[in-house]
């Protein structure tokens, strides 16, 4: 809030404030005392009563620092996609140190985790990190985004009791499927006789691109073209 209220008490009949805001002037102010609007930062409000004869007190004064600011999180990868067999390393990276505001503990806490799993989160401080590893056997991307309060999360504040701005969910391309051949003969039966050829197929279920060549293929019995 940049506009704090204040409330003073101990003023006697016929007495009243006076305010001091930072290097502002003396001025009357009333018992609950909300000034104009105030910058972030580190500011001092000086207090003092005036009787009826105009005699000014001594000078009560409170020093406190404004910070209107939400905090933010950044999440991010060290990879933007996975394939079978491997891993990425997430980095959780706060504009403020959430405390122990911010938990997940690999599979419950503050976070929306789809398309695999991530481990519990470690680190202190400004920087978390942990390890997502991809569902096996699939193409569906995967997502890891900070709950809100209307999905059951109480996002986080700084120290300051500022909620937390806006997340951008992290987002990554899954593959772990591993593709697949079927070998089959035009031969009936799925035998040759003398003399006899047969046409072999080989069907993928993803196309191989210049990975698949005749080194690949061992045969016996017989010669492949």
């Amino acid at each position: 809030d940049s506009q704090p209220t204040f409330t003073f008490t101990g003023a006697g009949a016929g007495e009243s404030y006076e305010c001091r805001l930072d290097a502002g002037a003396w001025a009357a102010c009333p018992s609950t005392y909300t000034p104009l609007a105030l910058a972030d930062g580190p500011h001092e409000l000086r207090v003092r009563l005036v009787d009826a004869a105009g005699n000014v007190g001594e000078a009560s004064s409170l020093e406190f620092t404004l910070d209107t600011v939400a905090p933010t999180l950044q999440i991010r990868s060290d990879r933007n996609a996975l394939k079978a067999g491997e891993e990425a390393t997430i980095t959780f990276k706060f504009s403020e140190d959430p405390g122990t505001g911010f938990e997940w503990d690999g599979t419950a806490g503050d976070l929306t985790v789809t398309g695999g799993t991530l481990s519990a989160i470690s680190g202190t401080g400004t920087v978390r990190t942990a390890t997502f590893r991809p569902t096996e056997d699939s193409t569906a991307g995967a997502s890891i985004a900070l709950k809100t309060t209307l999905a059951g999360g109480n996002g986080f504040t700084d120290a300051a009791g500022n909620p937390n701005a806006a997340v951008s969910a992290l987002n990554l391309g899954i593959d772990t499927l591993r593709p697949t051949v079927a070998i089959t003969s035009d031969a009936v039966g799925g035998k040759l006789k003398a003399l006899e050829k047969a046409t072999i197929t080989f069907t993928f279920s993803e196309a191989p691109g210049a990975s698949f060549t005749r080194g690949d293929i061992n045969v016996s019995g017989g010669t492949l073209s």
